[in-house]
């Protein structure tokens, strides 16, 4: 039940921040944080298992990131990663027109899934459960495990809470502290919010603590108005002790295709 909460234009200082959780089972290898040793134009973690990434910025501006669609009545084979929708994606230097990974013929080789695509200034959603892609617009926008913007508790919550945060000053700590939040939904809250009733209850909060499957990481993005990027992650263990924050600084380097 990962997170990825998305603030466009809502902050003079910063026009872009995104801040994720990812949740996976603990015992599937990760590299944390960082350039990546042969793209080190890409900034982001690495899934050891199928080479892939969750979430991830190149020094061009491209930022690519994606969850799964929970189906819990549906099984579809694949040999294709859903992470390597991301890390080909940042291994691009430019744009092409028609190249938001927003033809959803190019995902339905894929289970179930979600992908928020493009630049610093414009964002895509797109997934394979639906018809037609969808700008990110102006504003804040969540996205879990279900449709953009879905009513589930994690995204309303944890929308309220980042609106809250982005009145007031703040650091990046002010973002983990969000993401660390452990409060699930109550019952009529997530029978309301069509919450699916296969999953435990401590599974609709922002942060997941488990012996097997939980939050594995947390990530902040922001960009400001000077394309200086801050790229922040901390690592968990099982119990939900930091293992550790790995922390980029870096100036973008936008190419003619980036808009």
């Amino acid at each position: 039940m990962c997170l990825i909460l998305i603030a466009k234009d809502v902050h003079p200082c910063y026009p872009l921040i995104i801040i994720a959780n990812r949740e996976e089972s603990h015992s599937r290898p990760t590299q944390s944080l960082s350039f990546w040793y042969d793209y080190p134009t890409i900034a982001a973690g690495r899934d050891l298992t199928a080479g892939g990434t969750w979430f991830g910025l190149n020094l061009q501006g491209l930022f690519a990131a994606v969850t799964n669609f929970h189906e819990p009545t549906v099984t579809v084979k694949s040999d294709y990663s859903r992470g390597m929708l991301v890390a080909d994606w940042l291994r691009q230097n430019t744009e092409s027109a028609d190249c938001h990974l927003q033809n959803p013929g190019q995902l339905q080789c894929y289970p179930g899934v979600n992908v928020i695509s493009g630049n610093i200034t414009t964002l895509w959603w797109n997934s394979n459960r639906v018809s037609a892609p969808r700008r990110i617009p102006p504003g804040i926008s969540g996205l879990s495990n279900d449709l953009l913007d879905s009513p589930w508790h994690k995204i309303v919550y944890g929308k309220q809470l980042f609106k809250t945060i982005l009145s007031h000053s703040f650091r990046s700590d002010t973002f983990f502290e969000l993401l660390s939040d452990c409060t699930p939904a109550n019952e009529i809250d997530t029978r309301n919010a069509g919450f699916p009733p296969d999953i435990p209850a401590p599974q609709s909060a922002i942060f997941i603590k488990g012996p097997f499957y939980g939050t594995r990481s947390s990530t902040v993005l922001l960009v400001d108005q000077q394309n200086q990027v801050q790229l922040v992650e901390r690592c968990y263990d099982p119990d939900a002790t930091i293992l550790g924050e790995n922390r980029l600084n870096f100036q973008l380097q936008p190419v003619a295709g980036i808009r």
